[in-house]
């Protein structure tokens, strides 16, 4: 290695030396952002451009013109190190490119420094340093850094998975969440395509389209259900949450996924509903039962004890006919309008329960029967009946349902819409019975939320039957304007 050595030359005859090389690349050094300095073999500065005094001033170090003076004697707190540096660059001919931090006083900075190479007759004479201060990228380096970990942290701590794809769907990035969850590596997971992951289906037939369309149209991002299938096989359900990865001109570059394993979850809930199921099944099997019971009762009422009711009336008759002292008739008349009453309390029970008509005239026959007489010849209100006589081959629960449904619907309006006319329309509609219930009374608000509350445990009822039974009641009113309630149940 040549050994350096200080120059004991005037600085005038340095300055003489290099006044007529300077001059052609003056300009363009003086142009650059970085400092710039040319030394000789004896780390002599012989050139330097306005941007290098510049930074030592902002450094705070004062120069008085450090042309014909060594590096060290200008910067005196330069390590043994940069010597070694030069001798380096000289030797090898070169670049060598390093980065230093200083510290001058209270001031820290970091520079990258390039030592270039000068080469005259074949051998290296001279070496241009180029300073560029990177203390704020350096800053923003390191902040950046402690950033990246902060998320690298999140990233792998969150207990959710967590991926990146492009956007045709290519795992880019992923944590160690979503490899727990799938069973494949992270190693093993990155490059892989998100469809190899999913199960058999529709989804994954359909992917690659999926893809294409959100890159092109960038709907709005929403949540989405989906199956995928573990490294050995096992199927999971999952819950993906989404957003797209845009460049600087808003296109798609790619997704960011949250992926959650609900399959816990989903089967909680597939169990919640078994158990739905079961007790809406029993809830139905009870009302069924109920029914049969009260079939039962209101047949011992009207065949038994309303028939010798009406012999016991018959025979009291007679015996009121064959009498003759004024006392015995009038006990006799008494005892008569007291099994009249008796019979017809028993008769509206009997309905209450069951309305015998039912089974001895039909359906629809039996709802104008009870219309007629109930409605009609008690209340003094219109009633119409209209039916397209397609419910013969109903079966004797739904009949009973539909009965008792009418009648409820039917008497509420009586009780609180003061109607003058009230309109009942029964149809078959494909493989449901329509069954409309109509009035013009003073209505109410069908939208308020508390309106089953409202209006009794009737239109709750009414609701829960048809639901057990796979129908619904929807109801149509407004304040002044009627009301329209409809039953729609399955015929069979």
């Amino acid at each position: 290695m040549r050994e350096l050595q200080h120059p004991n030359s005037s600085l005038g005859r340095l300055k003489r030396t290099h006044q007529s090389s300077e001059d052609p690349y003056r300009t363009t050094l003086d142009s650059m952002r970085d400092a710039i300095h040319v030394v000789d073999a004896d780390l002599t500065i012989l050139l330097m451009n306005d941007q290098f005094g510049t930074w030592c001033e902002e450094l705070g170090l004062e120069l008085s013109d450090p042309v014909g003076k060594t590096i060290f004697d200008v910067f005196p707190h330069l390590p043994d190190r940069v010597r070694e540096e030069y001798c380096q660059v000289f030797d090898s001919g070169q670049v060598l490119t390093t980065v230093e931090v200083t510290e001058l006083g209270d001031c820290s900075i970091t520079t990258e420094t390039r030592k270039i190479p000068v080469f005259e007759a074949g051998g290296v004479v001279k070496v241009v340093t180029v300073i560029r201060d990177i203390t704020e990228q350096e800053r923003i380096r390191q902040e950046k850094k402690v950033s990246d970990e902060r998320i690298r942290l999140l990233f792998e701590t969150i207990p959710h998975a967590l991926y990146e794809c492009d956007r045709q769907g290519v795992i880019t990035l992923t944590n160690s969440a979503y490899s727990k969850i799938t069973g494949y590596s992270t190693d093993e997971l990155v490059g892989m395509h998100i469809r190899e992951l999913m199960a058999p289906g529709p989804q994954k037939e359909e992917v690659d389209s999926y893809f294409e369309q959100l890159a092109r149209e960038q709907p709005a991002p929403t949540p989405y259900l989906a199956q995928n299938l573990t490294k050995d096989g096992q199927l999971i359900d999952i819950e993906v949450n989404w957003n797209y990865r845009l460049n600087g001109e808003d296109q798609v570059v790619g997704f960011v996924c949250i992926l959650s394993d609900i399959t816990h979850r989903k089967k909680a809930e597939t169990k919640l509903l078994d158990y739905q199921r079961q007790l809406k099944s029993l809830a139905h099997q009870l009302i069924l039962a109920r029914q049969q019971e009260k079939r039962h009762i209101a047949e011992l009422l009207h065949e038994d004890l309303g028939q010798c009711l009406a012999f016991c009336k018959m025979k009291m008759q007679i015996a009121l006919a064959s009498v003759s002292e004024a006392a015995v008739a009038d006990e006799l008349e008494t005892a008569c309008e007291t099994l009249t009453q008796s019979m017809d309390h028993i008769k509206n029970l009997t309905y209450e329960l069951r309305s015998p008509i039912l089974k001895e005239l039909g359906f629809d026959k039996a709802v104008g029967a009870w219309l007629k007489e109930d409605i009609e010849g008690r209340h003094n209100i219109k009633t119409v009946l209209m039916t397209d006589c397609q419910t013969k081959t109903m079966d004797e629960n739904l009949k009973s349902l539909l009965f008792r449904s009418i009648r409820e619907l039917v008497t509420n309006s009586v009780k609180h819409a003061n109607p003058t006319q009230i309109q009942v329309h029964i149809k078959r509609v494909d493989r449901q019975i329509s069954v409309c219930v109509e009035d013009d009374g003073d209505g109410f608000d069908a939208e308020a939320q508390d309106i089953y509350a409202k209006k009794g445990f009737g239109l709750f009822s009414i609701r829960e039957r048809l639901d057990y039974s796979g129908g619904c009641l929807e109801l149509v009113s407004l304040p002044g304007q009627g009301c329209k309630a409809t039953l729609n149940v399955p015929a069979s």
